[in-house]
């Protein structure tokens, strides 16, 4: 090769390297920018779900082999990664939680009681673990304004902050009952569809009784299988692979249900994730927690926890005791996913549908959780 051959070369591979960090700085650029008419929660949204897709393609790319395209590749996407980071971060600062006692909390949960009590049409209702007040989301088709006659209710030492929004709150996919059987699989490796419609996540194995009467099962969402049916991991036309018959159910405000576990079905006691375990410790949830959602559907999801002891209306059915995540996957067949937190890889919970509601006075998609302690109480689990 001539000199001016190398010079020619090293000057066009010197060019392109300019071109793909100034691209990828400009996409940095591009996906932090304010886009008109988005508000910070839906640029937080977008800025969560691309930083999960830039881990993704990070570790990919960290198992390929060597070459000095793919280390480019590498640093340019892990730069990235650290543009939209700091971008997202920067929207969701730690906040202060309000100083609410014991006595102060049971005292705003009769008045929340006290409020559903009168029938209004109620979408969500909480205390706002930050201001001390009650949250209320009313559904605006159904009802005028009655925010004075709810205020009046609870009388002036206590805030209502009412907001009107449209009911769509929904569960995150279901067994068809009417075929008998559910397809359905422990943890969250995707199994094979069995039946037509939708399947769910079997939520995690757990306990009840002791001695000679203590029963192994499975922790599923009620929903999933109202028709208290047998249960069936991957495809229910394999008789090994039948999980169990239906337990116990969780009863009212909870959508949890208990499946005894068959002989023949897993009972490792694990939360499985594309064939990676995790052993199951527990752990509260808390505000401002990051987790993770491992379902069937959207694999590891990341998410934090924006709300606590939550309630909500779906269907017309007011669940209790209900953590708000955000950021994390809404898929179908999501119903039933384990919640786990990210420091620790403790299991939290319970994933069941999602919503509209506000958070820090911004309309955004929550997921809606079931933590451990309300799961373990409803069922009765050791």
């Amino acid at each position: 090769m001539t000199k001016n051959n190398a010079k020619a070369t090293l000057f066009a591979s010197l060019i392109a390297a300019m071109i793909l960090t100034f691209s990828s700085m400009g996409m940095a650029q591009a996906e932090v920018e304010i886009i008109e008419g988005e508000t910070d929660a839906e640029k937080q949204d977008r800025l969560g779900h691309l930083m999960r897709s830039l881990e993704r393609e990070i570790e990919s790319l960290e198992k390929e082999e060597y070459s000095v395209e793919r280390d480019t590749t590498l640093s340019e996407k892990e730069k990235l990664l650290s543009e939209v980071e700091e971008g997202y971060y920067a929207l969701s600062p730690k906040k202060e939680l309000a100083d609410i006692s014991d006595e102060r909390r049971e005292y705003l949960t009769s008045l929340m009681w006290k409020l559903a009590s009168t029938g209004s049409p109620f979408l969500s209702m909480g205390i706002d673990s930050y201001t001390g007040e009650i949250n209320i989301r009313l559904d605006e088709s159904k009802t005028d304004n009655i925010d004075k006659e709810l205020q009046a209710l609870v009388g002036d030492d206590v805030v209502l902050d009412i907001v009107y929004g449209s009911d769509d709150a929904r569960f995150q996919g279901s067994c068809p009952d009417q075929t008998g059987e559910c397809d359905t699989i422990i943890g969250a490796s995707k199994g094979e569809n069995g039946n037509t419609g939708l399947d769910c996540t079997i939520n995690i194995v757990a306990t009840k009784g002791s001695g000679q009467n203590e029963i192994d099962g499975v922790v599923i969402p009620h929903h999933c299988n109202t028709g208290h049916h047998d249960y069936y991991q991957k495809d229910k036309s394999d008789s090994d692979q039948k999980v169990g018959s239906h337990h116990t159910d969780g009863g009212w405000f909870c959508d949890c249900d208990f499946v005894e576990i068959d002989s023949r079905a897993s009972s490792t006691g694990k939360v499985n994730d594309d064939g990676t375990d995790i052993s199951v410790t527990y752990g509260d949830l808390s505000d401002n927690d990051a987790v993770y959602l491992i379902g069937q559907y959207s694999g590891s999801d990341d998410g934090t926890i924006v709300e606590v002891n939550q309630w909500v209306w779906i269907g017309g059915s007011l669940y209790t005791d209900l953590y708000f995540v955000k950021n994390i996957s809404f898929n179908s067949g999501d119903s039933g996913a384990p919640i786990v937190r990210s420091s620790d890889d403790k299991y939290g919970g319970m994933n069941i549908g999602a919503g509209t509601e506000t958070v820090d006075g911004n309309s955004i998609t929550v997921n809606y959780v079931h933590d451990w302690t309300f799961l373990k109480s409803k069922l009765g689990l050791n």
